[in-house]
């Protein structure tokens, strides 16, 4: 049995995100790992991991209100495990997928931004699995999901 990672910031792309990698898991029997990276300030000026302790832990009630109010246990009965992890989301996400069976992101625009494309990007160069995409627009996928890589 593996385990699916999705990318989760609260946006309705993550969340759409987040509902299609249930469904992936459930039918492969598969673990569902949602993600949010959070990024931490570094260098001279930064804060102390160790304070952002409370901080951390009010973006993991957040993670489980997202997720909870996404999933229906009674249509997706899906095992999920909730990571909050310090750092870029581009170094994160690939990270926690080492291993996976694929990393699902959203994507809320169905043109995409900028910023979308570049995660997009440096997850497919530096993930070791499927990268699936996942666009939505007002939280609805749109289209089919696209694979935009895997390394082998």
């Amino acid at each position: 049995m593996g385990y699916i990672v999705v990318g989760v910031d609260g946006t309705e792309g993550s969340v759409a995100a987040l509902r299609w990698a249930a469904r992936q898991a459930v039918r492969l029997d598969a673990d569902l790992v949602a993600v949010h990276a959070w990024p931490s300030s570094r260098g001279p000026a930064a804060v102390a991991e160790r304070d952002l302790r409370g901080a951390r832990s009010a973006v993991r009630d957040n993670m489980l209100s997202w997720v909870s109010s996404a999933l229906d246990p009674q249509t997706t009965p899906v095992r999920v495990r909730v990571e909050v992890r310090f750092g870029r989301p581009a170094a994160v996400l690939p990270a926690v997928a080492r291993s996976a069976l694929a990393l699902v992101l959203g994507d809320n625009n169905a043109q995409g931004s900028p910023e979308a494309a570049w995660l997009r990007a440096r997850c497919q160069a530096t993930a070791l699995c499927p990268v699936v995409v996942v666009r939505s627009v007002d939280g609805q996928v749109v289209a089919g999901p696209t694979v935009i890589g895997a390394q082998q």
